[in-house]
């Protein structure tokens, strides 16, 4: 069922990164009207159209417009969207002890599930809509990872590390790559392809990676603790290293979605405790500072130019 719902007032604000240094983002925290207290946005797809939660369950914001969409007589959560507009989600019974997922394509509500598991959680699909990616119960009751590819209808269990269980699955792309975190500390990459898994732990003034997102191009976003101990949003490679992002200081940032355009969705905590959506935009490069050794040069040239030109 879908409700509109009328778009609430955002906050933007340009917020430059600290690793690297010229790259330049576009922050907007957002809040549905009369859902002040909670909002999480959980994917973004190429066209911009994004996914996620608030009080009234699920939340499809499309460029301005906010539509309520829950499965009849439920409040859902919106978890990913294909590029073609192929939403996945999941809710609760009554209980709140038994999730259900689904999978809506233009109102038409489809339930899934891994045979034979329970609680099955899809967590995000892959922007060609081909791989779903999450989480279920096993038969002795331990919490597994699943990529689960549509074409072939053949669910693989990510395997884990020695000594490592499984905490999330979230965050596939067109390859079937997929990003999680472990109960413990720390996260992982795994390709289908090759069933590897790359552990991404720490990098550079941060620790206690979560990485929630990855799309083609390799980029991955997540949340970490940074040196100060608030926890900050992170966009970025675990080679190349993170942009970081602390919206709200003294709060918490946390990226939960990623498009193949590096566009990135996730939520603010602030220091009262609210939870409120929150869209990450690239707007360009900011130039380098030029060392000054560098800019005393290019004076003297010009002195010497303009001596020149007088003669």
């Amino acid at each position: 069922m879908r409700m509109p719902i009328l778009l609430a007032s955002a906050l933007a604000s340009t917020l430059l990164c600290a690793e690297p240094a010229s790259a330049a983002w576009k922050t907007t925290v957002y809040s549905p009207p009369g859902s002040p207290g909670f909002t999480w946005l959980w994917g973004v797809n190429a066209s911009g159209m994004i996914v996620g939660q608030d009080d009234f369950g699920g939340l499809l914001l499309d460029h301005g417009v906010a539509t309520a969409v829950n499965p009849p007589g439920t409040l859902a959560a919106l978890t990913g969207i294909s590029n073609s507009g192929l939403i996945v989600g999941s809710y609760f019974d009554g209980t709140g002890t038994v999730q259900t997922s689904f999978l809506d394509q233009s109102g038409t509500f489809t339930s899934f599930a891994l045979p034979g598991e329970s609680n099955t959680s899809i967590r995000s699909i892959s922007a060609n809509g081909r791989y779903l990616a999450g989480t279920y119960t096993d038969g002795v009751s331990v919490l597994q990872g699943f990529v689960f590819d549509r074409d072939t209808a053949t669910a693989t269990t990510i395997p884990l590390a020695a000594g490592q269980s499984i905490n999330v699955v979230q965050g596939v792309n067109d390859a079937g790559d997929v990003t999680g975190s472990y109960a413990g500390a720390g996260s992982f990459i795994f390709s289908l392809s090759t069933h590897t898994e790359l552990a991404v732990t720490s990098a550079a003034g941060l620790t206690d990676i979560r990485l929630r997102a990855i799309n083609d191009a390799g980029q991955v976003a997540g949340w970490a603790t940074s040196a100060t101990g608030t926890l900050v949003g992170i966009l970025g490679t675990p080679t190349g290293g993170f942009d970081t992002f602390e919206v709200d200081p003294g709060g918490q940032t946390v990226l939960y979605g990623l498009n193949d355009d590096g566009e990135a969705v996730g939520f603010v905590v602030d220091a009262a405790g609210n939870n409120q959506g929150l869209i990450v935009q690239a707007v360009g490069t900011v130039p380098e500072p030029l060392p000054a050794a560098l800019l005393a040069a290019g004076s003297a040239l010009l002195a010497a130019l303009r001596r020149r030109r007088v003669r």
